[in-house]
């Protein structure tokens, strides 16, 4: 999944200039995904993540802390919650 969505994110980068390709990842789980791509674009990304299983956001958490990622956001809670913040995403 990871290799398919990058040349995607990579022509977003090139578009977006200096401002960071905001993602946002619905049902995140424990962030894989999210993780990998914020990890391997960190100085072009802010992720979200959005989970409702608070055992999977801990898990999401300590992942993004343990790896000192600071363009991953972890929202724990339903997306209709998530939705009441109005955030813009490109992704």
């Amino acid at each position: 999944m990871t290799a398919s969505i990058m040349p995607f994110l990579d022509r977003l980068i090139a578009e977006r200039g200096e401002q960071r390709v905001r993602i946002v990842e619905f049902g995140s789980g424990t962030g894989h995904l999210g993780i990998l791509i914020a990890y391997l674009r960190r100085e072009q990304t802010h992720v979200t993540l959005v989970e409702r299983k608070e055992y999977s956001c801990r898990i999401a958490e300590d992942r993004v802390s343990s790896l000192q990622l600071d363009n991953v956001q972890v929202f724990c809670g339903d997306i209709e919650d998530f939705e009441r913040s109005q955030e813009a995403f490109d992704l």
